[in-house]
């Protein structure tokens, strides 16, 4: 396994993770909804510092394209907690 499956990997797992805590401790949509954006933007860049010993050259890449891939876990995330709340 190379270093970028590993990185979507982890990247999708602080997704998930940091999706799924915040849409189920708070109940309004756009908190829960940037709110996991900016928790693992912030995860993701401290990890692979710990990882590569060094600040990435490309972070500022790397953070818009970890944020919109985020933006968009935490966005059907934020569609399925929703769906359970109101028929389950």
């Amino acid at each position: 396994m190379n270093d970028g499956v590993l990185g979507i990997i982890v990247l999708i797992l602080i997704g998930l993770t940091t999706s799924i805590a915040t849409n189920f401790f708070i109940k309004k949509k756009v908190g829960a909804l940037l709110l996991p954006v900016l928790l693992g933007c912030v995860t993701f860049q401290f990890l692979g510092y710990i990882y590569l010993g060094y600040v990435d050259p490309f972070f500022i890449v790397s953070t818009i394209v970890s944020g919109i891939v985020l933006l968009i876990i935490s966005f059907i995330v934020n569609i399925s907690f929703k769906y359970f709340r109101e028929n389950v």
